[in-house]
């Protein structure tokens, strides 16, 4: 999760999950095209990553309303542009945050292999 503070000094939550995001995707599937097409565009360093960021920023904050049962509560795609900070940087920060953020680590011992150094029972 991540917190991104608007132009009035709220602060919104966001966070990116699948499950949200399958739910998002059929309650506004436009929005999740954009969304998709942003995740290419936010790796590039070019003037897209700006407007990309926007996109991962607000489907984010949408993500989080649902998980926390309040997607009735949000603001309109341009009024979050309205609402979000003149600046970039913390714009892009917190999408690349998003879409890169650290996973649990599975365990380095593959399941169907022992570990180094023990043998398998047979």
């Amino acid at each position: 999760m991540v917190k991104l503070t608007l132009m009035d000094g709220k602060e919104v939550e966001l966070s990116l999950n699948n499950r949200a995001i399958a739910q998002l995707g059929e309650l506004d599937s436009a929005i999740c095209e954009k969304y998709y097409k942003a995740l290419a565009d936010v790796q590039d360093n070019t003037s897209k990553r700006l407007f990309a960021s926007m996109v991962i920023d607000y489907v984010a904050y949408l993500c989080k309303l649902i998980l926390d049962d309040q997607y009735d509560q949000r603001m309109s795609y341009e009024d979050f542009l309205d609402q979000a900070p003149d600046d970039g940087y913390s714009l892009i920060t917190s999408a690349v945050t998003l879409v890169t953020a650290k996973k649990a680590k599975g365990s380095a011992t593959p399941s169907n292999e022992p570990e180094k150094g023990k043998s398998e029972a047979v």
